[in-house]
């Protein structure tokens, strides 16, 4: 679960891109990023406007 928060403030606070994001947080394959991503979340990882709607969280 920790693996998604992270994301989570990475995409909200940062310009770094998805493919960053995914070696930062210590994923080897971007695809096991993405498909664990979108379980937990519901969201896609590549929506455009992903920070826009993370904006609003604060993530403790």
């Amino acid at each position: 679960m920790l693996k998604i928060f992270r994301p989570m403030e990475l995409i909200k606070d940062t310009d770094l891109n998805m493919t960053e994001i995914t070696y930062e947080i210590g994923y080897s394959h971007i695809a096991d990023f993405s498909n664990n991503f979108y379980q937990l979340t519901n969201m896609r990882d590549q929506s455009q406007n992903l920070g826009g709607i993370l904006s609003g969280f604060i993530f403790a």
